[in-house]
């Protein structure tokens, strides 16, 4: 029977005013108990969709308390074990410096770790790891620290302080993680406004939106995937590092969508134990979690291990419901779309034992995939627990015992475990290019980026021209990776690459724009004729990063062509700043263009609002307003530019009754004038939908305060009254 009493104790930090009541609703269902299993017990409790099989690869005491992982091209396992989370329901000591970095080993190729060796120790809630050259890089808050193995013996002699502010301390669930090396050569984050390239033991970061919360995956073709607790599947459908290429611009479209619409989860045993389940619609009548509420650490699956028909679906934990979700996707006119692989009413692996909590996924050696399994009773973070849950908790004996944690491995049933391939030099890695699975030509690259091997050009070249699979663009990503990309291999890579992988390689090749002789430039507009909107959105967006006159006319082929296409209409705004003039002087002299179109004006009067021109001489202006929106045309210094806008120092036009001053910039300008002898036909975008009375006040009093010798002094209420008429 439904206890309708609410909880009377101290309030958790979870708990929010107004919220639907705390009912005991838990006592409704006949709750198995929930004790703590060995790892064999826990491996009974498992259903796992027909044609795979799980095992067993590594339990305590050899890991603990597992979130993030990676192999190295030896089979050794590196694994993040973040032992200070939540070690009582109150999340007591959290700050001790108890988190390890352990690498596990199997010495008998029997498929399971044997040996545990502590890397790295005294970590305060570490949580993700990625190998680069000569080392390890860690986040361990509020460090990115690169440690240094220096004598061989799998303990860091060494730890080099990165940077200092990735924080994560006071909330794990919303803090920088994930760390995964990208077919592009960068690391990519989760939770984490930044990308890097780690390159001659030097970190450079590029600014880029914050995308996913818990976790980041890669398919073979480049592609991120993330989500967060409450969706499960998001992704970019163009790089997000374009976003932030125009600082001033934030308008990207197709970054974050959510391509998995149906939250559902179907959990093998009741799962009472969520943060905020008395919340009615929370739990079916069952008592299983409806929607996933701690969906995370994704994985694509790109191993030859698992069947056919699995490589290229996602594997999706949510340890809130003791379950894993595969996700198949679906590429849908320029979208993507993903569905659960088994349909309504089963999920790819559940489990009875309530203690089963998967965080991670990753790919392994063996082309199988491998499972992270915090294993514990309770999860939630303490700046989140309701009182519900932690005397839920606490009465049915969830919070102990803690230190436990196990790693699986997933392939199809009665496959043997598949041996590392003999690789110890570059000639082995170069073949790994075209290995089946993915582990291997991404390890394979790593390692070919970061050798100082002189002799790699050619091999790798006639691996971009022979090659029919993924090692032609692993091949033309290390050359790239490596600074020694020709021109005529971008040409053959941009010309002759099959469509899978065409988008992939012009963002390789894109370098080569800046000093295309016109050549690629038409390449990639022609070719875009016939292409899907994932390479016409790329393509544009390369282009764009070129100030060379050719690449612009191009890019505003594209542009023209597609305006449908509202991510590729968002894209000609992520124009570097400096190369802003260039491009509105040939978008006005364009005949398409046509601003009484709303999608073209949208996007034209978003980029004169977003220009700059060059740093050539300190402005003489100190109106912010004026920098950020008319200095684009009219210079910083107010003297105009050739072909693009006219300068701002002619009395007749200074002295011009204010109101139609006003109505100029409210509503713009476009005829026939003169000014300082010079006539002039260009359109001047309106600023009235833009700027506030406030901004388009400040603009005009600095405009004559500069130029008029007798200055008009401009109000906010005048432009208010103005715009209102």
């Amino acid at each position: 029977m439904l206890c309708a009493l609410l909880l009377n104790f101290a309030m958790q930090a979870g708990d929010r005013q107004n919220d639907d009541p705390q009912i005991e609703n838990w006592r409704q269902w006949e709750i198995p108990p929930a004790p703590a299993l060995s790892a064999e017990e826990e491996l009974k409790s498992f259903r796992v969709a027909d044609g795979f099989e799980v095992e067993l690869v590594a339990a305590e005491p050899l890991v603990v308390d597992p979130v993030a992982a990676c192999f190295d091209e030896y089979g050794r396992l590196w694994v993040v074990e973040m032992r200070g989370f939540m070690r009582d329901v109150d999340g007591s000591d959290e700050d001790a410096p108890v988190g390890k970095i352990v690498v596990l080993e199997d010495l008998d190729g029997d498929g399971r770790m044997d040996k545990s060796t502590t890397y790295l120790d005294k970590l305060v809630l570490p949580r993700a790891l990625s190998l680069v050259k000569d080392g390890l890089l860690v986040i361990a808050p509020p460090h990115l620290l690169f440690c240094e193995d220096l004598d061989g013996d799998l303990v860091s002699d060494r730890q080099t302080i990165i940077s200092d502010d990735w924080g994560g301390i006071y909330s794990p669930e919303h803090a920088p993680n994930g760390l995964v090396h990208g077919i592009d050569n960068r690391i990519h984050f989760a939770k984490h406004n930044q990308e890097a390239i780690w390159k001659n033991g030097k970190w450079q970061s590029f600014s880029a939106p914050a995308q996913g919360q818990w976790g980041v995956s890669m398919d073979s073709t480049g592609r991120l995937y993330f989500n967060s607790n409450s969706s499960l599947l998001h992704t970019d459908l163009v790089p997000r590092i374009y976003a932030r290429r125009n600082p001033a611009y934030r308008g990207l479209k197709g970054l974050g969508v959510k391509i998995m619409h149906d939250q559902r989860v179907w959990p093998g045993r009741v799962t009472p134990g969520i943060n905020r389940a008395y919340r009615p619609g929370t739990l079916r009548e069952d008592g299983t979690l409806l929607n996933t509420t701690g969906a995370c650490g994704p994985g694509v699956v790109r191993g030859s291990a698992m069947p056919d028909h699995a490589v290229g679906s996602i594997l999706v934990p949510d340890p809130c419901a003791n379950l894993i979700k595969q996700l198949s996707v679906k590429v849908a006119n320029g979208s993507l779309i993903a569905q659960n692989s088994h349909g309504p009413g089963q999920d790819f692996w559940t489990s009875t034992d309530e203690r089963f909590r998967p965080v991670n996924v990753i790919d392994g050696p063996d082309g199988a995939t491998y499972v992270l399994d915090f294993y514990r009773g309770f999860i939630q973070h303490r700046l989140f627990v309701t009182s519900y849950l932690r005397k839920q908790a606490l009465e049915r004996g969830l919070d102990k015992p803690i230190g436990l944690g196990r790693i699986w491995r997933v392939k199809k049933t009665n496959e043997a475990n598949h041996g590392l391939p003999a690789a110890n030099n570059e000639m082995d890695w170069l073949k790994l290019l075209n290995h089946k699975d993915g582990f291997w030509r991404d390890t394979a690259q790593r390692l070919l980026v970061d050798s100082d091997a002189e002799n790699l050009v050619a091999p790798l070249e006639q691996i971009v021209k022979t090659s029919r699979g993924f090692g032609g663009l692993h091949a033309l990503w290390t050359l790239q990776g490596r600074g020694e990309l020709s021109v005529d291999t971008a040409e053959y890579a941009l010309s002759s690459l099959r469509p899978r992988f065409a988008v992939s390689a012009i963002r390789a090749c894109e370098e080569y724009l800046m000093s295309d002789d016109g050549t690629l430039s038409s390449l990639l507009a022609e070719r875009s004729k016939y292409a899907d909107n994932f390479y016409k959105r790329q393509a544009l967006l390369s282009l764009l990063a070129s100030p060379k006159e050719s690449a612009q006319l191009a890019a505003l082929d594209i542009w023209f062509e597609n305006l449908d296409d509202s991510i590729l209409r968002s894209c000609l705004p992520t124009t570097p700043q400096d190369y802003i003039p260039l491009l509105l002087k040939l978008l006005q002299q364009d005949e398409r263009l046509n601003l009484n179109d709303k999608k073209q004006r949208e996007i034209y009067d978003v980029l004169v609002a977003t220009a700059t021109t060059s740093s050539q001489g300190a402005s003489d202006f100190s109106s912010e307003v004026f920098l950020r929106t008319c200095a684009a045309c009219h210079g910083t210094d107010g003297l105009g530019q050739t072909a693009l806008a006219p300068p701002l120092n002619d009395s007749h036009w200074l002295q011009l009754p204010k109101e139609k001053l006003i109505e100029i910039v409210l509503d713009g300008l476009q005829e026939k004038i003169e000014v300082n002898g010079q006539e002039w036909d260009m359109l001047m975008p309106g600023w009235g939908a833009i700027l506030n009375d406030e901004e388009i006040a400040e603009v005009l009093n600095a405009i004559q305060s500069q130029f008029s010798p007798e200055p008009q002094k401009f109000i906010p209420g005048e432009v208010g009254s103005i715009r209102g008429q």
